[in-house]
C-alpha cells in the first residue's frame, strides 16, 4: 500500500465534538498509514485572531471552540487513533507500525539537513554543537540570483552557531516530543558526563506519558 498521511485540525471555529469524531474516524477509515492531528493556534495579527480578540463575529470568531474543549478533543483523537492501530509516537503525529515519519524523526532527533528553496532552513552539526543557516525569505530577490531558485543559498547565509549547552538542551525539549522519551546514554555519548550530572536525574532515560 502506497503511504498516506491525513492533517487533522482541532479547534477550527465551527467544530464540534460530533463533526471532530467524525473526521478522526473517517481519517481512520481510508486506511491511512499515517496521521498527524494539531490544534489550532490562532495568531492574534491574522484576520481570525483580530476578530476573536474584539469579540466579534466575522470569520465565525465566535464559534471557535474553548482550549478545554479542544484540548478534550484532543485527547479522544490520540484514544481513538490508538485503538485503531495508529500508534502515537509524537505529540502531533501517528502511524501504523513502521510508517513512522523520516522526516520529522531527522528534526525531533537533531538529525543534519539541508533545506533547499526560499526561507529554507539546514543544520548541520559541528564539534558539540551545530551551525544552522537559511535562505532569503525575500522572492524578488531569491528568484533574482543568477542560479535561480534551485540554489542552495541565494547569498552568503548569516550562520547561528549553536554550542554544546545550547544543543544539550535542544537534545532533551525536541526529544521529549517523542513517547519514546530521551536515552541518556545517547546525552552522555553526544555530550560527556560531565554536562549530564548537571543537569539530568539519575535515571536511565525521559519520557512522556500521554
Amino acid at each position: 500500500m502506497t503511504d498516506i498521511n491525513i492533517d487533522l485540525i482541532v479547534g477550527l471555529p465551527l467544530q464540534t465534538e460530533e463533526s471532530w469524531r467524525y473526521s478522526v474516524e473517517e481519517a481512520i477509515a481510508t486506511g491511512a498509514t499515517h496521521v498527524s492531528v494539531y490544534m489550532l493556534e490562532v495568531d492574534g495579527e491574522s484576520r481570525l485572531g483580530r476578530e476573536v480578540l474584539a469579540e466579534g463575529s466575522r470569520y465565525h470568531a465566535g464559534a471557535v471552540p474553548t482550549e478545554d474543549e479542544t484540548a478534550d478533543w484532543y485527547q479522544m483523537a490520540c484514544e481513538l487513533l490508538n485503538t485503531a492501530g495508529l500508534r502515537q509516537y509524537e505529540i502531533s503525529n501517528f502511524a501504523r507500525q513502521g510508517h513512522e515519519s523520516r522526516h520529522n524523526l531527522k528534526y525531533w532527533r537533531r538529525h543534519p539537513y539541508i533545506g533547499f528553496g526560499l526561507d529554507a532552513h539546514s543544520m548541520l552539526p559541528s564539534a558539540g554543537g551545530a551551525v544552522r543557516f537559511a535562505n532569503t525569505d525575500e522572492l524578488d530577490g531569491y528568484l533574482a540570483e543568477e542560479s535561480g531558485p534551485l540554489r542552495l543559498v541565494s547569498e552568503a547565509p548569516a550562520a547561528d552557531l549553536v554550542g554544546r549547552e545550547a544543543a544539550f538542551e535542544e537534545s532533551l525539549f525536541l526529544g521529549l516530543r517523542l513517547n519514546e522519551g530521551v536515552a541518556l546514554s545517547h546525552l552522555r555519548r553526544d555530550y560527556g558526563e560531565a554536562l549530564l550530572g548537571t543537569r539530568c536525574p539519575r535515571s536511565k532515560s525521559f519520557g512522556r506519558n500521554i
